[in-house]
């Protein structure tokens, strides 16, 4: 039944086994050189799937995801790596949806996944079916804990909602559930617009009373030092 599948649905993939390769021939281009890996190894190198010599070789490594849910989330990121999305799922997706994204883009992803399986194996949960619509809303309100900005939390929303969306294109999916952002709307998911959040300016203004002195000794600097100052240049 499922070869049967497959063979109807040029989206889905077939299983991957220990000697598959990480990436397939049909992703790879003659001219690159770059080693490939196999399924077992606890190391994906991504360069297979990059051409350009200035482009930073995105690989994968495996021991930061826990045991009980390693075979999933390597199987997933397998069909990320060598599949691709649907035309259908791309039309709700916005102009700038792809596919297929790059080698840098699929290891960020893939690390965003081992991030939720450790926060799942901590709560004793051995399935990515185990999480639910609440755990998805417990784990995204928490892992906004660290402060991040509207921007980049809505990236990562878009990675665990690819982790859905590809769990789907596998001949044995996991049963990953849909987050509820990619039903409700993800306005309501993200940081607060006023929440101290790394990369933004977050520090407070200077008091007038501060700020002002500081300019005036600036200006006082230029007046009174410019005639030596380009004398010592000459």
């Amino acid at each position: 039944m499922t070869s049967l599948v497959i063979e109807n649905d040029p989206y889905i993939l077939a299983l991957p086994n220990p000697n598959s390769p990480v990436v397939l021939s049909l992703w790879i281009s003659p001219g690159n050189t770059h080693p490939n890996a196999q399924y077992r190894d606890p190391v994906w190198p991504l360069a297979p799937l990059i051409d350009s010599p200035s482009t930073e070789l995105a690989t994968i490594y495996w021991p930061g995801c826990p045991d009980p849910l390693l075979a999933q989330v390597k199987q997933t990121t397998w069909t990320m790596i060598n599949g691709r999305l649907r035309p259908t799922y791309l039309l709700t997706r916005g102009s700038h949806s792809r596919a297929r994204t790059s080698a840098a883009d699929i290891r960020d992803t893939c690390n965003e996944w081992m991030r939720l399986a450790r926060w799942l194996h901590a709560r004793r949960l051995s399935s990515l079916a185990d999480c639910t619509d609440d755990m998805w809303r417990a784990y995204i309100a928490q892992r906004w804990g660290d402060g991040v900005s509207r921007d980049h939390a809505a990236k990562v929303c878009g990675k665990l909602t690819d982790l859905w969306a590809f769990d789907q294109l596998s001949a044995r999916p996991a049963g990953v559930t849909r987050p509820p952002w990619d039903v409700e709307g993800i306005d309501d998911f993200l940081p607060a617009a006023n929440s101290p959040a790394r990369g933004e300016n977050s520090t407070e203004p200077l008091d007038p009373a501060v700020l002002g002195p500081l300019l005036v000794w600036a200006i006082r600097f230029v007046d009174d030092f410019a005639d030596d100052i380009l004398a010592a240049w000459a």
